[in-house]
């Protein structure tokens, strides 16, 4: 019930890349949406299954990484957003 997929962005705080992870099956969760990358939000769309919806995205919190790909992919799924709030 848990897909990962990994972002391009390779470095050192990052390794081989952020982890945005899909959760369920059916209608999913996203958490951590990662970097505003086109070709990332393709990649979490195309790690749905066929008649898959995205109903909730999750950020844990606002670092580049981990946050920016949340406002496509509502875009691209009209799901709801859930976060703390603004960076401190």
């Amino acid at each position: 019930g848990i897909r990962r997929v990994i972002a391009p962005n390779q470095g050192p705080f990052t390794y081989t890349g952020s982890g945005t992870y899909i959760v369920g099956e059916g209608e999913v969760a996203v958490i951590d949406p990662g970097p505003d990358f086109p070709q990332h939000i393709e990649a979490i769309l195309a790690g749905l299954a066929p008649g898959e919806t995205v109903s909730h995205i999750l950020v844990t919190h606002t670092h580049m990484d981990h946050s920016p790909g949340a406002a496509p992919l509502k875009q691209a799924t009209g799901a709801r957003t859930y976060a703390y709030g603004p960076h401190g």
